[in-house]
């Protein structure tokens, strides 16, 4: 059950990355667009196809990055629906300061952002469920065992 439980989560984590890498790449070449919030919504939908397999801890991270995505979407919608002479200052902080977070700068406008919400941090969590670290660890002894018994 240990062997079906680990495979699932990685299936979990490997399609959860791919849908969660292609989003970053369009944050980081369109900045934040308005359209991220249906990338929100397939992430949550991955997430909640694998729920049986994904930890509490992890699924509290997924949420609030996935609530970071939807804040983002929902401001740059915002910024669509506003006139130009209304006041844009509010939502245009939000959206790109959330922005940010998720791309994992340190500063926006001289304010120093919060790193819980950058996809870094997802993928790390991730990375340290599957104990990708202590795996990469276990290799490098058994090549460094091999190589010293030739």
């Amino acid at each position: 059950m240990a062997i079906v439980a680990f495979d699932k989560h990685v299936q979990f984590c490997e399609e959860y990355v791919t849908e969660g890498s292609s989003t970053l790449m369009s944050l980081f070449r369109r900045g934040p667009p308005k359209d991220v919030l249906e990338r929100a919504n397939a992430l949550a939908d991955i997430r909640t196809k694998w729920t049986l397999w994904v930890t509490p801890e992890i699924e509290t991270e997924l949420v609030k990055f996935e609530g970071a995505l939807r804040t983002i979407g929902a401001h740059a919608e915002l910024l669509e629906e506003l006139r130009a002479d209304e006041d844009r200052t509010e939502a245009i902080k939000k959206a790109y300061g959330t922005f940010a977070a998720v791309m994992g700068w340190e500063t926006w406008r001289g304010d120093a952002v919060t790193r819980d919400l950058a996809a870094e941090k997802v993928v790390e969590g991730l990375r340290k469920v599957l104990g990708i670290g202590e795996l990469t660890r276990l290799w490098s002894e058994l090549v460094k065992r091999a190589t010293d018994s030739r």
